[in-house]
């Protein structure tokens, strides 16, 4: 099992590779972790003639989004792999092997989740010092946040056909982010639909372990019921789409 994993990786490394558009999906995270670093003080410097408040009174958030965001790239490109080979049939191969479909598929929902899990704890090293923010917390944020790239991924090989397809879904991806971004503008109990995403639940336990607040805009405030709220959120969607693809492939 341990060598067709290693298998695994390194197949999918020089498929990134060979793909520039892959590789250039990694690569947003860091880019977005420099915008935050140098883009927005500059940009901030920039507005204050022209706005009314300071976009880094919002960089907490920011940040929670930034975070947010990443298990989405990492679920895109692992998503993107997985339509490239069940159009290469090779799928089909390993139905006929020791490996069978299922190990197959549990390889390709375990790897957004520890590759998400890995990039983000470093984005989080980057933007933090030890005693800026709950550290232990924001390590089991991140984790649950690793689930989102595993729901990606599955939404993707689901939904789509080909990977051409698969482009287009991927462009819809942002509009689940809308969840979180109306949760923090809006205090209104109707943002309660919001949290049928695990991105809300997500943001919100993210974004209290950053800033320390225990009220703010978000509907809930305590931080176990949101990890444990994240967590049976993001499950249920893991089983529903692990389902629907067992049933595809």
């Amino acid at each position: 099992m341990k060598k067709q994993w290693r298998e695994f990786v390194k197949a999918d490394l020089k498929n990134v590779y060979r793909d520039p558009m892959l590789g250039l999906v990694l690569l947003i995270p860091v880019f977005m972790d420099l915008l935050v670093r140098f883009g927005l003080p500059w940009l901030d410097i920039q507005l204050r003639g022209f706005l009314t408040f300071s976009i880094l009174e919002h960089l907490d958030f920011i940040k929670t989004m930034i975070l947010v965001m990443t298990p989405l790239m990492m679920g895109m490109v692992i998503g993107l792999l997985l339509l490239d080979e069940k159009d290469d049939g090779i799928l089909d191969y390993f139905a006929i092997t020791p490996f069978k479909k299922w190990g197959y598929l549990i390889y390709r929902i375990t790897i957004p989740a520890l590759l998400t899990f890995v990039v983000t704890l470093f984005q989080a090293m980057a933007f933090f010092h030890s005693n800026e923010v709950n550290g232990i917390g924001l390590v089991l944020a991140l984790l649950l946040s690793s689930l989102i790239g595993s729901l990606i991924t599955m939404y993707l090989a689901v939904l789509a056909k080909n990977k051409v397809e698969g482009m287009a879904y991927a462009k819809l991806i942002s509009i689940f982010m809308a969840g979180p971004i109306i949760c923090y503008m809006i205090d209104s109990v109707w943002t309660f639909f919001a949290y049928t995403l695990p991105f809300t639940w997500v943001s919100a336990l993210i974004y209290q372990m950053i800033s320390g607040m225990t009220a703010n805009l978000f509907l809930f405030e305590n931080k176990l019921f949101l990890f444990i709220g994240g967590g049976l959120t993001g499950g249920l969607w893991l089983l529903f789409f692990y389902q629907k693809l067992m049933k595809t492939v």
